[in-house]
């Protein structure tokens, strides 16, 4: 496992009926071999029990890590997951949201999670991630719908993000073309930490 490059985490369903807590312990068994890996890839229901206040700072440190792809089923809340993997991931380079980064303006947070997550995105962090430091370039978010929410998350890394070169937008296929125009001019005046950061918005219809 040393040696692995690459691999791809996937969990389409959750068949058993067991605590949040005790799901990200058996998720966290399965991750802690692969800390080597440079491509890892964790979409679906793998995630979901990560998110688990108990469990998101047991990650392992993957040093080696350039690139990350997130895909979070049901689109939850991303404020304890998310930070946790940066901190986790020194040498990211590049970050791949598959699925977006949600599928409605609160996805399933309640209301709790919703101000929480609100409230870790402009909410600017006292010790910056080393990966946003030196290292994150990219960042590729697919099904944008250009809500608030995404919004708050896409500031979240344009300032926190010090060297980052490109940031695109892949709008889902049922977006309003006119609306999400509207949106990327939005993108397009938002601040950036990083001098050499590109804004694109890719229309694929």
């Amino acid at each position: 496992m040393d040696c692995l490059i690459e691999a791809n985490l996937e969990i389409e369903a959750n068949d058993l009926e067991i605590e949040y807590e005790v799901s990200g312990q058996q998720k966290l068994t399965l991750l802690r071999p692969l800390s080597n890996v440079q491509h890892l890839t964790m979409i679906d229901r793998f995630l979901e029990e990560l998110n688990h206040e108990a469990v998101k700072d047991q990650l392992p440190v993957f040093l080696n890590l350039k690139r990350v792809e997130l895909g979070y089923d049901e689109s939850r809340c991303w404020d304890k997951i998310l930070l946790a993997f940066l901190n986790h991931s020194p040498t990211l380079e590049t970050i791949v949201f598959p699925q977006g980064l949600t599928s409605s303006p609160h996805g399933y947070c309640d209301d709790e999670e919703f101000v929480s997550e609100q409230q870790f995105c402009r909410t600017t962090l006292a010790n910056v991630p080393t990966c946003c430091k030196y290292h994150l370039k990219e960042i590729v978010v697919k099904d944008f719908n250009g809500y608030e929410r995404e919004i708050d998350l896409v500031q979240f890394f344009l300032r926190h993000a010090l060297v980052l070169e490109m940031l695109v937008m892949y709008p889902c296929c049922s977006a309003n073309v006119d609306q999400m125009r509207v949106v990327e001019s939005t993108l397009q005046n938002l601040r950036r930490a990083s001098v050499n950061c590109s804004i694109q918005v890719v229309y694929m219809f």
